[in-house]
């Protein structure tokens, strides 16, 4: 069996990679092959050049929102790639594995496709509290009567060829709301969330598994969601992205009508 890991490190994230690799190959399903599609803008990456299973694809900075907004865009831009793996699984840039994880633990059942997290936030808390996107111009919405867990965008898995056809999906719902000047409201998360809302084919884990950093939760911890602030300020990285794409925007309207 094998797992193509999908990681996103683009501008400050790069610094999380190491020991989110290095924790992932101790504790993370160990006894499987295990092959790493790195999406960065950095020029090297920690152990690239001991295992040959670390692919680095060099992936642009696009800025926020869109370093998240267009994830399944990136995933979609490797797809023939991807297809020679049996399962596909992302996690966010800031995890650290913390404990053995097993595959009969993990790995979905026979009749499950996708596995999802539950959200930290809101394992206990009731519908009306969830962050459903609910506008209903938004592709991502999701209607006051459907939806019974909420799950966090860190962690997402499936079976190769349903894992892309999901990623097709979310980016043609993303590419309609973008057409119509909309985003959602916590970006590919509320897509995600849409995507699953009515499946039964769906493996949910508990946030054990997405477990925030410094958070007293009544759940064992498994994978830590590092606090970024601890590395980097994320409105920095916020507000320098915005002033870069305000930048690249101005210079392909200057560069299409001639003016350059």
């Amino acid at each position: 069996m094998k797992i193509w890991i999908l990681y996103v490190c683009t501008g400050k994230y790069d610094v999380f990679w190491e020991e989110f690799y290095s924790t992932s190959e101790q504790y993370f399903l160990p006894d499987l092959e295990k092959h790493y599609f790195v999406f960065t803008d950095a020029e090297k990456i920690f152990g690239e050049e001991n295992n040959i299973q670390i692919h680095r694809v060099h992936q642009e900075n696009l800025g926020w929102p869109n370093n998240t907004m267009k994830r399944f865009h990136i995933f979609l831009s490797q797809e023939k790639a991807l297809l020679s793996m049996d399962y596909l699984v992302f996690f966010n840039a800031n995890m650290k594995f913390l404990t053995s994880i097993s595959e009969e633990e993990f790995l979905p059942t026979w009749s499950e496709k996708y596995i999802a997290v539950q959200h930290p936030g809101f394992y206990d808390k009731p519908r009306r509290k969830f962050s459903y996107e609910n506008r209903l111009s938004s592709q991502a919405y999701i209607p006051p009567n459907e939806g019974s867990i909420y799950v966090q965008w860190a962690l997402q898995w499936g079976v190769t060829t349903w894992f892309l056809d999901a990623c097709l999906t979310m980016t043609d719902a993303i590419d309609i709301d973008t057409k119509n000047g909309i985003v959602a409201q916590w970006h590919d998360e509320s897509h995600w969330n849409r995507f699953l809302v009515w499946r039964t084919d769906i493996k949910i884990l508990s946030p054990s598994y997405a477990y925030p950093e410094d958070w007293a939760l009544p759940f064992p911890e498994k994978i830590r969601m590092l606090d970024k602030s601890k590395f980097f300020s994320i409105g920095n990285v916020r507000k320098y992205s915005l002033v870069q794409e305000t930048k690249e925007r101005l210079y392909r309207f200057l560069k299409k009508h001639w003016l350059l």
